[in-house]
Protein backbone atom coordinates (compact mmCIF):
# COMPACT_ATOMS: atom_id res chain seq x y z
CA UNK A 1 0.00 0.00 0.00
CA UNK A 2 1.68 3.66 -0.64
CA UNK A 3 0.20 6.53 -0.38
CA UNK A 4 1.24 9.69 -1.94
CA UNK A 5 1.09 13.13 -1.36
CA UNK A 6 1.57 16.04 -3.48
CA UNK A 7 3.52 19.08 -2.10
CA UNK A 8 1.36 22.31 -1.53
CA UNK A 9 1.22 24.86 -3.88
CA UNK A 10 0.85 28.67 -3.62
CA UNK A 11 1.60 32.42 -3.91
CA UNK A 12 2.69 32.13 -0.41
CA UNK A 13 2.88 36.02 1.63
CA UNK A 14 -0.07 37.01 -0.71
CA UNK A 15 -2.78 38.51 1.30
CA UNK A 16 -5.51 35.54 1.78
CA UNK A 17 -2.78 33.15 0.20
CA UNK A 18 -2.15 29.76 2.46
CA UNK A 19 -0.55 29.36 5.03
CA UNK A 20 3.00 28.99 4.64
CA UNK A 21 4.64 25.78 2.55
CA UNK A 22 6.28 23.85 5.56
CA UNK A 23 3.19 24.22 8.26
CA UNK A 24 0.72 23.02 5.14
CA UNK A 25 3.05 20.61 4.40
CA UNK A 26 3.46 19.24 7.71
CA UNK A 27 -0.26 19.01 7.83
CA UNK A 28 -0.68 17.47 5.21
CA UNK A 29 1.54 14.63 5.97
CA UNK A 30 0.52 14.00 9.55
CA UNK A 31 -2.93 13.34 7.92
CA UNK A 32 -1.69 10.79 5.52
CA UNK A 33 0.32 8.94 8.57
CA UNK A 34 -3.28 8.55 10.24
CA UNK A 35 -4.86 7.71 7.36
CA UNK A 36 -2.76 5.25 6.23
CA UNK A 37 -2.62 3.60 10.00
CA UNK A 38 -5.90 3.67 10.21
CA UNK A 39 -5.90 1.72 7.03
CA UNK A 40 -3.21 -0.94 8.19
CA UNK A 41 -4.99 -1.60 11.01
CA UNK A 42 -7.85 -2.45 9.49
CA UNK A 43 -6.20 -4.69 7.29
CA UNK A 44 -4.19 -6.13 10.16
CA UNK A 45 -7.61 -7.54 11.84
CA UNK A 46 -8.22 -9.72 8.38
CA UNK A 47 -5.09 -10.76 8.79
CA UNK A 48 -3.76 -9.48 5.77
CA UNK A 49 0.15 -8.62 5.81
CA UNK A 50 0.96 -5.23 3.95
CA UNK A 51 3.37 -3.87 2.61
CA UNK A 52 3.50 0.23 3.34
CA UNK A 53 4.90 3.33 1.85
CA UNK A 54 4.73 7.24 2.18
CA UNK A 55 5.74 9.41 -0.37
CA UNK A 56 5.66 13.10 -1.47
CA UNK A 57 5.39 14.49 -4.66
CA UNK A 58 3.31 14.31 -7.83
CA UNK A 59 1.04 11.26 -7.30
CA UNK A 60 1.09 9.57 -10.35
CA UNK A 61 5.58 9.93 -11.03
CA UNK A 62 5.62 8.34 -7.44
CA UNK A 63 3.37 5.70 -8.10
CA UNK A 64 5.12 4.34 -11.65
CA UNK A 65 8.19 5.03 -9.84
CA UNK A 66 6.97 2.85 -6.73
CA UNK A 67 5.59 0.19 -8.95
CA UNK A 68 8.51 -0.57 -11.15
CA UNK A 69 10.98 -0.26 -7.60
CA UNK A 70 9.00 -3.24 -6.25
CA UNK A 71 8.43 -4.98 -9.72
CA UNK A 72 4.66 -4.77 -8.39
CA UNK A 73 2.27 -6.94 -10.28
CA UNK A 74 -1.16 -5.40 -10.18
CA UNK A 75 -1.70 -1.77 -9.41
CA UNK A 76 -5.34 -0.74 -7.87
CA UNK A 77 -6.16 2.66 -7.60
CA UNK A 78 -9.38 4.95 -7.10
CA UNK A 79 -11.00 7.06 -9.91
CA UNK A 80 -11.13 10.19 -8.41
CA UNK A 81 -12.52 13.71 -8.62
CA UNK A 82 -14.41 16.51 -7.12
CA UNK A 83 -16.13 18.08 -9.96
CA UNK A 84 -19.16 16.83 -12.46
CA UNK A 85 -16.99 16.52 -15.16
CA UNK A 86 -14.20 14.47 -13.35
CA UNK A 87 -17.24 12.05 -11.71
CA UNK A 88 -17.54 11.89 -15.85
CA UNK A 89 -14.02 10.96 -16.85
CA UNK A 90 -10.90 9.59 -15.34
CA UNK A 91 -8.73 11.74 -12.72
CA UNK A 92 -5.80 12.56 -14.12
CA UNK A 93 -3.88 10.07 -12.38
CA UNK A 94 -5.78 7.54 -13.03
CA UNK A 95 -5.57 8.62 -16.63
CA UNK A 96 -1.66 9.22 -17.13
CA UNK A 97 -1.60 5.47 -15.10
CA UNK A 98 -3.48 3.94 -17.32
CA UNK A 99 -0.87 5.38 -19.94
CA UNK A 100 2.26 5.01 -18.20
CA UNK A 101 2.22 2.32 -15.40
CA UNK A 102 4.84 -0.67 -15.61
CA UNK A 103 1.98 -3.07 -14.81
CA UNK A 104 -1.64 -4.17 -15.18
CA UNK A 105 -3.76 -1.56 -13.70
CA UNK A 106 -6.88 -1.69 -11.53
CA UNK A 107 -9.34 1.42 -11.82
CA UNK A 108 -12.27 0.93 -8.99
CA UNK A 109 -14.75 3.35 -9.01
Amino acid sequence: MITVVRPPEGWWGVVGSPPPADALSASMEHAQRTVLDETLARLDTKGLEVLASEEIGDPSSALIDYCSRIGADVLVVGRRGAGMVERIVLGSVADRLAHHAPCPLLIVP
